[in-house]
């Protein structure tokens, strides 16, 4: 029997679907967070797979250095965006998302607020230095 885990969506920012949940609400090894959202290219580029790849290596930078190491695991820590890359053309808007897992440092089997806290505060700093800092894309929670 496959165990589910808990999720609550929260509000970081009004242009992102973000959740932060637990993988197994039982063991409670792993935390995760995504984050969801319409992004409209604003330069036309010929390798949009370039692009892509540049922005999932700002994301994993910028969680490696600024994870709390006392509370998580960084060498376990998994980073998965999601964008389609084939066809993206100017105007269009496109549906990216990005996963991240952190896992516990500690073998308490619950959540405490400065774990809580510190997701919060991750989330909030890679949507504002990430996300919302790059020239490539402008995002929104909806496609219209």
């Amino acid at each position: 029997m496959i165990k589910v885990g808990k999720k609550n969506e929260y509000k970081v920012n009004e242009n992102y679907k973000v959740i932060i949940g637990t993988s197994d609400s039982e063991i409670n090894e792993t935390l995760y967070f995504t984050i969801g959202s319409w992004c409209q290219p604003l330069l036309n580029s010929m390798d949009y797979n370039r692009v892509v790849l540049n922005l999932n290596k700002r994301i994993k930078k910028h969680i490696y250095f600024n994870i709390n190491s006392e509370l998580f695991k960084i060498d376990r820590t998994i980073v998965d965006l999601n964008m389609r890359t084939s066809g993206l053309t100017l105007g269009g808007k496109y549906y990216i998302s990005c996963e991240v897992t952190l896992f516990k440092k500690s073998n308490n089997k619950y959540y405490n607020q400065t774990m809580i806290c510190e997701v919060k505060r991750l989330l909030k700093d890679l949507i504002g230095s990430v996300f919302e800092n790059t020239n490539e894309f402008k995002f929104n929670k909806t496609k219209k």
